[in-house]
Parts: structure tokens; C-alpha cells; sequence
């Protein structure tokens, strides 16, 4: 109870100051729960598909034959450029069968969706 008395008596004494130093702690407290709530968000992105533990995304990454080093190895996160080829999702189905449900090959050509099944 003594130190409910003492914070009140803080506060009264300089209340422009502890306006401020209450505005930005609060305003602190607030952006750090919508950082986490958005973060939080973008971790559940894959939530919406029925079984999210049975989706898989393929990249391809090209080599050089003589090096064996990746080619384009700054494009993209990871080394990817972000490039699958069409005859990835029809090879993968008829390839891995006893694994593969059904495939699709989405690309983006001069930001156009192209989807392929």
C-alpha cells in the first residue's frame, strides 16, 4: 500500500515528465505486441491447408557442371532463383508416386501468376 502512495506522490509532483515517460512506455509496450501478433501471423501462413504437415515446396538451384558451384548463388534468399520449371510437377508426380498426391507448378513471369497443374 506504501508504494501505491509513493508512486502517486511520484507522479503528481513532476506531471509532464511522468506524462511522457508513461506516453512512451506505452506506446514501447503497444508496438512490441503488434511486432510479436504480426510475427505470430506470418509463422501460421500455411495453417489454411487441411494437413500443412504434408505440403512441400520445391526450389531448384542450377550448377555449373565443370566447378560444381551454384550459379546466380546471390539471387535470391539462400542462393534460389526462384526458378521451377515446368516439367518439375508433372516428373515429381510421375517419378514419386507412392509420395506425390498431386503437384502444380506456379511461376511468376513480368508479374503475371502462371499456374500450372
Amino acid at each position: 500500500m506504501r508504494y501505491l502512495y509513493y508512486t502517486i506522490q511520484t507522479l503528481s509532483r513532476g506531471r509532464t515528465s511522468s506524462f511522457i515517460k508513461l506516453l512512451s512506455l506505452t506506446l514501447g509496450l503497444l508496438v512490441g505486441v503488434l511486432l510479436f501478433a504480426q510475427i505470430a501471423y506470418e509463422l501460421n501462413y500455411e495453417k489454411c491447408y487441411p494437413e500443412p504437415e504434408r505440403l512441400v515446396l520445391v526450389r531448384c538451384a542450377i550448377y555449373d557442371e565443370d566447378t560444381g558451384a551454384r550459379k546466380d548463388a546471390d539471387v535470391g534468399e539462400g542462393g534460389y532463383d526462384h526458378t521451377v520449371f515446368d516439367v518439375t510437377a508433372p516428373t515429381l508426380a510421375e517419378e514419386m508416386s507412392q509420395w506425390v498426391e498431386s503437384a502444380t507448378t506456379v511461376s511468376i513471369y513480368l508479374k503475371d501468376m502462371i499456374h500450372r497443374k
